[in-house]
């Protein structure tokens, strides 16, 4: 029975894909992977890694565009834009949470504009996030000093 139970293991795990976080990112699924090995290891490609996927930024917007009738035609290139403006959201809401949370999130962020090869709207984008991050700390801070 023990042979059978294996065997039946390993055509499970066999057909289990694990998302790749190799090339480009697109989906939230492979956002989640990155954050569990930043979480598991403290390592900084992870990080690099989401922020490369605010490039998707020209998405943005075209999920909101289907639900209110904006866009009439449900193609599947339609479809799949929506998926990438709502991994898009999900990269800019992750990094914003996990910066304020995280000192060594935000120190990786602060790094990275500072330091890499970005692309303009890429480097605009980690500035925003990281002077909304910066805001919100600072704003956390004298409401805790004032009770």
């Amino acid at each position: 029975a023990d042979n059978k139970e294996l065997k039946d293991f390993l055509v499970a795990v066999d057909k289990l894909k694990i998302p790749d976080t190799e090339g480009e990112i697109k989906t939230a699924d492979q956002l989640d992977i990155l954050w569990s090995e930043f979480l598991a290891t403290g390592k900084y490609s992870p990080i690099k890694k989401i922020v490369s996927a605010l490039a998707l930024s020209k998405y943005k917007g075209t999920l909101d565009k289907l639900k209110s009738g904006e866009i009439k035609n449900r193609t599947q290139e339609i479809e799949k834009e929506a998926y990438l403006g709502a991994t898009y959201q999900s990269a800019v809401w992750s990094l914003i949470s996990n910066c304020k949370q995280m000192p060594l999130v935000f120190k990786y962020c602060v790094f990275i504009y500072e330091n890499e090869s970005l692309s303009q709207d890429i480097k605009g984008q980690l500035g925003a996030i990281l002077s909304v991050v910066q805001k919100e700390i600072q704003k956390e801070i004298k409401t805790n000093k004032g009770s």
